[in-house]
């Protein structure tokens, strides 16, 4: 939905989002903005210190230039593209590592509070991500190995109407268990509220609803009763 249809070789600021605006274009943060954070103030209250665009949205016929142009930087660069091409999100392999390294670099910023970044990490990903999964799961659809063709309801027979090929779920256990046991242990390690605790027991206690215990990993005779 973010494909652009047109692109303008020349941008007028009045004509463009008012968010764009808040470019800033100082070269030196002042004494006052650093007084200011110990403070804690709005970002707000403090933004008529700086040199935003915003700023310099003036008519055309005193000064055309004043709102496109003089913009300053606060850190110089010889190439823009200069940087990591690869980030290291993407060369961690497992949630665990990505999770255990982004909460210990929480650790060592002293402007970061650690417990609420696990607490807003379980809030915007983990928990929707659990929930959204079970609720998928129970009103999936299955589909056909073979021609990839997809079914509401499995068929009578069993087997994919169009090619008679093996049909399979969408969703599976897997899918909805995988954050389980790292959600649990950022709980514990960051004694985040009981809340918390109560959510993913309530998720475990639905996951233990709609799967027989260890299903996956063993198969009972009728010996065994």
């Amino acid at each position: 939905m973010d494909t652009p249809l047109v692109l303008s070789v020349s941008v007028t600021p009045k004509e463009i989002d008012a968010e764009a605006h808040n470019i800033d274009g100082s070269g030196i943060y002042p004494l006052e903005f650093y007084e200011r954070t110990r403070q804690f103030v709005d970002p707000k209250d403090v933004e008529d210190i700086f040199d935003l665009v915003a700023h310099r949205i003036v008519d055309h016929r005193i000064d055309p230039t004043a709102e496109s142009y003089g913009l300053m930087f606060s850190h110089p660069t010889d190439d823009v593209n200069y940087g990591p091409r690869v980030t290291t999100y993407t060369k961690l392999q497992t949630m665990q590592e990505k999770v255990n390294r982004q909460l210990a670099l929480g650790n060592r910023i002293a402007a970061v509070d650690v417990q609420d970044m696990a607490r807003r990490l379980l809030d915007s990903h983990f928990l929707p991500d659990i929930f959204g999964n079970i609720r998928a799961f129970t009103t999936q659809s299955v589909r056909c190995t073979s021609c990839n063709e997809k079914f509401r309801r499995i068929p009578l027979s069993g087997q994919c109407s169009a090619c008679s090929g093996k049909l399979v779920l969408t969703v599976t256990k897997a899918g909805i268990t995988k954050y389980i046991d790292l959600a649990r242990q950022i709980v514990e390690d960051y004694h985040l509220p009981l809340y918390y605790r109560q959510r993913l027991e309530m998720a475990k206690n639905v996951i233990n609803s709609l799967f027989a215990p260890e299903e996956d990993e063993q198969q009972t005779t009728l010996k065994q009763f």
